[in-house]
């Protein structure tokens, strides 16, 4: 009889709801390779997601990072849709805690080797974020930055980096192809940050060169060699 309570005891317990976020939607890091070495990480550690700006020079850490609790998470489609709070304080102000402090961070197609990164709502409240209605059709027509996983990122440093100029022509002629027309179509028609379209660049090298089969590791500083070399001639 006693271990009959026991076990009903520990059933009823392990039953109850459990507080917080415990989904664990990415499984290991997810990086955006920027221009001039810089980098973005993302990295999932509970209910908390580091966003570590980085230098490919320089490991990764949650030391200078951003810090966002993940409030909730539903998939849609290809999509998971993460509603995020804000966990850092604004320096040097009287609301260091403000009510905008929540977003919206669309990810697509999220596979063990990339995945498409998109803010759809910053500085919201918790209502608005939580009361946001997005479409997957509307979601199809916004702009992601891809980030590779840590793995495909090892593999991708292993392709054969840019040398020649022949090299730097094939990528500056892939660029031109229709698909990367598209690309600039969805990123003017998303409000991404990318001011100077630094990000925009940098997205369709890494794309060219994978798809050519060059390393997009070192690709912005290769082709800026190539083309110093080719001057100094």
């Amino acid at each position: 009889m006693y271990f009959l309570r026991l076990f009903l005891c520990i059933a009823c317990f392990t039953s109850l709801p459990v507080a917080g976020f415990s989904q664990q939607v990415l499984q290991q890091g997810y990086t955006f390779l920027g221009r001039v070495g810089k980098m973005t990480r993302l990295l999932q550690s509970h209910d908390t997601l580091y966003v570590q700006q980085c230098h490919r020079q320089l490991a990764c850490t949650n030391k200078y990072a951003q810090r966002y609790r993940i409030l909730a998470s539903r998939q849609q489609d290809e999509f998971h849709l993460l509603q995020l709070e804000s966990l850092d304080s604004l320096q040097m102000t009287p609301d260091p805690y403000p009510l905008t402090r929540f977003s919206l961070v669309v990810l697509r197609n999220l596979t063990a080797q990339q995945a498409g990164y998109y803010v759809a709502s910053k500085g919201s409240t918790r209502q608005q974020v939580a009361e946001l209605q997005l479409s997957s059709e509307e979601l199809r027509h916004k702009f992601y930055f891809t980030y590779f996983s840590d793995a495909y990122l090892t593999t991708l440093r292993q392709l054969p980096s840019l040398t020649t100029k022949a090299d730097a022509d094939r990528i500056k002629a892939e660029t031109q192809q229709p698909e990367y027309a598209a690309l600039m179509k969805a990123w003017q028609a998303s409000d991404n940050g990318d001011l100077y379209a630094t990000g925009l660049t940098r997205e369709i090298l890494n794309r060219a060169c994978i798809k050519l089969g060059f390393s997009p590791w070192l690709a912005d500083e290769s082709i800026v060699n190539i083309i110093r070399a080719e001057i100094k001639r």
